[in-house]
């Protein structure tokens, strides 16, 4: 039974794949010069964002600064930070909750 369901579904996939093979040599040729270059390059682009360095630290959030933005911090996070800065050690909850609202 496996085997008849198997083969039914490779004919049809296969019959599926020539048929795509067929309509995207006729779509090639009508689109030569406009979107065959760009289907074809697809799988080569990156589309992200980039993260390129320029050597400006405007958006790096430094030390100092962060000591002055705690105080506009909730009550909860200005506690939880608080005792990290000073014990060095937060529970996985307390750490992740930072990481969250940080």
């Amino acid at each position: 039974m496996d085997a008849l369901v198997l083969n039914h579904f490779r004919t049809v996939m296969s019959e599926g794949v020539a048929n795509a093979i067929q309509m995207f040599k006729k779509f090639e040729d009508a689109e030569a010069n406009r979107l065959t270059p760009l289907l074809k390059s697809l799988h080569k682009r990156y589309e992200g964002k980039a993260y390129a360095f320029d050597g400006s630290e405007s958006d790096v959030l430094t030390i100092p600064a962060m000591e002055a933005t705690t105080e506009s911090f909730p009550l909860c996070m200005r506690q939880l930070y608080k005792a990290f800065k000073t014990k060095h050690h937060l529970t996985h909850a307390g750490r992740r909750a930072l990481q969250l609202y940080l």
